[in-house]
This record gives structure tokens, sequence and C-alpha cells, in this order.
């Protein structure tokens, strides 16, 4: 940021009174504050506290023995703010002062400021100015660059500070020993021996320790705006799959909506037509049984008729047709309704299988790995026989890489890459006279590299510049991972061991023995998972056995030489299968639930898997690809 920005921003204006720094104090986090406002703000709120949060970023601040007063001047502040001051003024002279001083009438505007005398002037006079014997070596500046950095830093250099000593003098020399600021004079009399420099040089040096102090934090800043991007990422990532989601489960509803209008649809298709049938069958009785009925009451009118109003002539006469009308109907027998169930009721299954049926219809809503690869880099194997075995990544964006090679295991080693995968060290094997296995890799809290030698029974770990940091005796161990607690857990040939860092045993339980090496991983409830030839086996944090997963095979829930693990947040393995070329994602209770990547997606030969601290997918493979994925 430029001087001249500074000085018309809030830089100059303390955050609690709203107003230009008086007395500054400047914090361990490098807010400052005026020394009366921070006062007034701890007696309000920290009474008698030796430490208290910094009113802008609640960062804890340690207050020393002297109290507000003896917290750090914000000297650069007070330095600033007097050329802030000398600018205003100057800003403030419209008028040329000399043409005022001779009394001119309606004195001309200032165009130029002398530096020297502090007096603004017009063009006449800044030429007759220049022209002096006393002043022809005065620095001018036009009024207009009043707000140029080349005018505020030569305001700042022509401050001048004062011996610590006489008060009098102009500071030449800086003595490191006192801490005091001196003149020339005084270095003689009162500090002969302490190594004193002038002031620029003294200044210089501490610029460049500063600048070494200044770049690891300007680096890191960079890794939090590479997070913050990558948090970002996942936040569209995140929208992005809840609106596909919610899409998915809209046209669930709106398939599930029309199936079930469809069978609704057919069962009162299927009661129309059942009951149409039925009342067909009923209406037919009825007719056939009225035209019967019909008959028998033509039958009975027609001998009524005879016997209430035939004489008897006619009776004799008729008797024989009635008769015989009457033993024709006789013969009718009265129509028998069918024995069948009058009316329909809907036979429904039991409501809480339709409600499963349902939901497994809509499935459920589970996190899903993108499968969109990020960006790769490929580890340079020096030989066709070298592959990579491991692969993991640390706080700092920095990716590690364990090379093994087959036929000359001296040649095993560890490269360290950047957060831009340039190689930045390698760490050889130590054992490389006794041929020893050297491989690999944790990182433990202190972000040291945790390594193992399998043959003369080692731990040993590095720090990231490759020094040696210490070594400890483990019983033939194969792999090696770091618990909640920053102890290491040891996967050795035959057995499980937890050790504290400086090496002593604190747990350990028998482990079977596997033809190939195995690897082990910790998860956040300090769960072991090792792997074997073709399982996994996951321990508790007592190293009791959980359940195993994983049978040999190409179907779901098998593996064909399964290799390195990672855990997710909610406890999901993913779980690296070497000759089938994908990832398996399985539950925390030991379920297969899916393949989280396959060979659709790019992998080939996945040998080792870690989770980086963006929060990516970091696939190690045998051939030398290191892979990162979105999740």
């Amino acid at each position: 940021m430029s001087l001249s920005k500074i000085l018309t921003e809030d830089f100059l204006t303390c955050s609690i009174c709203h107003q230009k720094f008086k007395d500054p104090k400047v914090l361990s986090c490098a807010h400052t504050f005026c020394q009366h406002c921070l006062q007034g703000h701890l007696d309000r709120n920290c009474q008698g506290q030796p430490r208290f949060p910094c009113p802008i970023c609640r960062r804890q601040c340690v207050l020393p023995g002297g109290g507000v007063s003896g917290l750090q001047t914000n000297h650069l502040l007070v330095s600033i703010s007097q050329a802030h001051g000398q600018v205003e003024q100057a800003k403030a002279a419209k008028k040329c002062k000399i043409c005022c001083m001779k009394n001119v009438s309606n004195p001309p505007t200032a165009t130029k400021r002398c530096l020297d005398c502090e007096e603004s002037m017009c063009g006449d006079c800044s030429s007759d100015h220049v022209l002096h014997k006393f002043s022809r070596d005065h620095k001018l500046f036009p009024v207009d660059q009043f707000d140029s950095d080349e005018y505020v830093t030569e305001l700042r250099a022509r401050q001048n500070v004062l011996c610590d000593h006489n008060n009098k003098d102009p500071v030449e020399i800086f003595c490191p020993v006192c801490k005091m600021f001196i003149c020339a004079t005084c270095m003689f009399l009162e500090h002969q021996g302490h190594d004193c420099l002038r002031i620029n040089i003294a200044a210089n040096k501490r610029k460049e320790k500063l600048e070494l102090c200044v770049k690891p934090i300007e680096k890191k800043s960079l890794r939090y705006d590479l997070f913050k991007t990558a948090a970002e990422d996942q936040k569209v990532s995140v929208e992005e799959g809840r609106k596909k989601a919610k899409s998915q489960v809209n046209k669930q509803l709106e398939q599930v909506i029309k199936i079930a209008r469809q069978r609704a649809d057919d069962l009162l298709g299927e009661i129309d037509a059942m009951s149409n049938a039925k009342l067909d069958i009923l209406n037919s009785l009825i007719a056939t049984a009225t035209v019967e009925q019909n008959q028998l009451k033509n039958a009975v009118d027609f001998s009524r008729k005879l016997i209430h109003h035939g004489n008897d002539i006619d009776v004799l006469q008729m008797a024989s047709a009635c008769e015989e009308s009457s033993e024709s109907v006789q013969t009718l027998d009265t129509p028998n309704l069918p024995a069948a169930m009058t009316q329909l009721q809907l036979f429904t299954k039991d409501m809480e299988e339709c409600v499963t049926s349902i939901n497994s219809c809509f499935g459920d809503a589970v996190p899903a790995a993108s499968g969109r690869l990020l960006t790769s880099f490929k580890v340079e194997l020096a030989k066709s026989a070298e592959l990579i075995i491991h692969v993991t990544t640390d706080n700092n964006g920095d990716t590690l890489c364990g090379i093994w090679c087959k036929d000359d295991s001296s040649q095993n080693r560890i490269h360290i890459y950047n957060s831009n995968f340039v190689l930045q060290g390698t760490i050889p094997n130590p054992r490389a006279a006794e041929k020893d296995g050297f491989a690999g890799i944790a990182i433990d809290d202190d972000g040291n590299i945790v390594t193992r030698c399998q043959v003369s029974n080692e731990i040993i770990v590095y720090s990231k510049k490759g020094d040696h940091v210490r070594t400890f005796h483990s019983e033939s161990p194969q792999a090696v991972a770091i618990n909640s607690k920053g102890h290491y857990v040891v996967a050795g040939s035959r057995t499980l061991t937890v050790h504290h860092k400086e090496g002593e045993v604190l747990q350990s339980t028998p482990d079977p023995d596997v033809k190939y090496i195995k690897y082990v991983h910790c998860n956040v409830n300090d769960d072991v998972i090792v792997t074997g030839d073709d399982h996994i086996r996951v321990y508790d944090s007592t190293l009791q056995l959980k359940y195993t997963y994983g049978t040999q095979g190409d179907l779901d829930g098998q593996v064909m030489d399964p290799c390195g693990t990672c855990c997710l947040d909610n406890g999901d393995i993913i779980l690296t299968d070497l000759c089938n070329g994908r990832l398996h994602l399985v539950s925390p209770d030991g379920k297969f639930k899916r393949f989280l990547l396959t060979k659709e997606n790019g992998i080939d030969r996945p040998k080792d898997v870690a989770i980086s601290h963006l929060g990516q997918l970091v696939v190690g493979e045998q051939r030398g690809k290191i892979k990162f994925f979105e999740l």
C-alpha cells in the first residue's frame, strides 16, 4: 500500500474513538489503539486481568507489567501521523507566503512549497527563492504533488529524531546493545565497544531480518487463499449437488405419483368392471323374475275373474283353460341369487410395508464424489522396477510420496513436493547399506515425517527438511499411522502396537501376518484400519477387533490386492483396490456402500489414498501419477 493512500484511509484512525490516534499502542496481534481508549476498554471489560482479547480480532493479548502504557508505541503511526499533519498544513496554505509577508494586495495562489522553509510560494517567488544564495539548494514541490508518494517520503526523510542522551543533537547512530538512538558524540562517550551502526545500516539489517520473518507468513497467507478458494469451490459444488439432488427427488416424486395415480386408475377400473359384471347378472335375474312373475299374475288374474265374475256356464266352459294356464306356470321356479360377495373392499398391505416400499423407491441422500479430476502430477521414477507405494499430504499442502524399488530396496526413498508440485527434497534410505525395506509415511503432530525400516526394527522420524529427529525400536514394522492423541500406531508383521512418540509401548495386540505389505490408518475415533491380503481389519481404540471387510474377487465388497485407506469425517472408509482399479466406500460398520471412483473416472492401479488439507481426494497410482479429485 502506498504512503499517500495510507494518509487518506482509516490507517490513522482509532477504531474505538474513531478519531486520529493519540499515543498509539500496538498489540501483539498488530492492531493499534489510542492509549487512553485501550485503557478505558480494559477498565470496562477486563479489569485486573493479565490477558485480554483484542477489541477487533479477539485474539488473546498479554498486558505488560507497566499496564497499557508499557505496551509498544506504534512509532510508525506516530511518524506517519506527523507527515500527515505536514501534508494537511501544506494543503491549507493556499496563498503565497512571501507575497503575504510583503503585504501584496490580493496575493497570488501558491504553486510550490519549500520543504526546508515550510512555506508555500507563487511561481515568481519560488523562482527567486532558488536563486538566493542561502536557499538555492532547497527542495521545492508543486502543490499538485502533495498527495504523491514522493512528497510524503521526502517529508518523512526530513523528520528529525533527537539523541536519547542529550536530547538536542540529531540521531545518527543506533546502539543495538542499549537499543538507543544516539548522536556521534554520545557514541564515543557512552557506547564504546557496543558495535554501534549508522541508522540506515542498522535499519537495513533489521529489514532483512523482518523480510525473513514475513516471507513464510506471506507463504502461509497464500495457502489460506488456496484454502478459501477450495472452500468456495466446494460451496459451489454443494449448491450444485443440492440442486441436482432436489431435482432427482422431485423427478422420483413425479414418477411415484404417476405410478400411484396409474395404479389408482387401474383399481378404479377394476372396481367398476367387477361391480358392473355383478350388476348385469342381478339385472338379468330381476328381469327374468319380473317376466315370470307377470305370467303368474296373469294366470291368477284370469282365474280370479272367472271365479268372481263368470256365471255357471262360463265357469264350466273356461275352467279347463284356467286350470291349464295354472299348471303351465306351476313349473316356474323362483330364481336363485348367485353365491357371491356383493361388496368390494380395497385390500391394502401393512402401511409400514408401504412406507418402506416408498422409501426404497425414493432411495437415500448420501455424499457422492463428483469424480472430477482437479489436477495431477507425475513422480519421475528412475527405473521401471520403481513404483509408488505411499502418498500423504500435510497441512501446508505439501505432498509426500514413498517410492519402492523392487530390484534394489537401497534405492527406496521419500519425495517431498510443495503445493505447486515442485520437488523440494528427498529422504533417502537410511539403511541403504543393509538394503533394508525403508518405507511408510505418516505426519505426526509436530509436522515430522514418520517412517519405518522393517529388518532393523526401527521407526525413524525426520523433520520436513530431512534432518533426523529420533529413532526407536518397534518389532518388524510394516506401516505407521498417527492417532488423535499423537501416538504412533505401528502395524508390524504379526502385531499391532501403539507407541508414545518417544517410543514407549502403550498397547499391543496380535495381528495376522500377510503375504504383502500392510497399510494402516487411524480415523477420528482412533479406530485402527489395517489392510491385509484380501480384506481390511478394523480395530477399536483399545485394539479389539470390530470387523473385517472384503473377500477376494471383483464384485461388490470384493477386492484384489487392497492397499491404502483414508476416512471421511462421517467415518466412511475409502479403500484402494489395486488390481480392480477402483476405490471402495465402506460404511463405519463395515458394509459396502458403493464404488467411489473406478477406471471410468481415470484411475489406474491405485496404491494409496489421502485427504488433502483442501478436502480433495489424493490418489497415488502405482506407476507414478498423483491425482487430485473433487469429493
